[in-house]
């Protein structure tokens, strides 16, 4: 599964944004300290599994919708789109681009093939509150870097 598009519609810094990934390859995201980096990593995160219902980046939401939208281009060529918004019920919602076939949860779920959060985290990312604790492990080692 690679992620084509990714339309962020309300998330923590975010409104209204559009992100167009390569569509081969890595690809990179870098900035100043305090650009969004980590913010753009949960929303990956909580895209992919759901938003938690207490969420520092929600609060910042001012009162709107907290929600995003991607492209998904899956590994049988199928391009879907799908859309996650924050909510305690059918928070999911998409569609494959040529079928126009929906899906829901379920259809999701398998679509990730048993991924979870916990896989996502220790595979290909940490959190703020991790590199947090990275940092303050360094203090507490006497280390001034890594």
């Amino acid at each position: 599964m690679r992620l084509k598009i990714l339309e962020i519609e309300n998330f923590g810094v975010y409104r209204g944004k559009r992100l167009e990934f390569a569509q081969s390859g890595l690809q990179v995201i870098y900035g100043e300290n305090e650009a969004g980096k980590s913010t753009l990593l949960q929303l990956i995160r909580d895209l992919l599994f759901g938003f938690p219902h207490i969420s520092d980046y929600a609060s910042m939401a001012s009162g709107r919708e907290v929600a995003a939208s991607c492209l998904l281009s899956l590994g049988n060529g199928q391009e879907l789109n799908v859309r996650r918004r924050k909510g305690r019920k059918n928070t999911i919602s998409g569609a494959f681009c040529e079928s126009g076939a929906s899906i829901d949860q379920d259809e999701w779920s398998r679509l990730i093939e048993g991924a979870s959060p916990d896989l996502f985290n220790n595979v290909f990312a940490f959190s703020l509150s991790e590199l947090t604790r990275g940092q303050e492990s360094l203090a507490h080692a006497k280390l001034s870097e890594a």
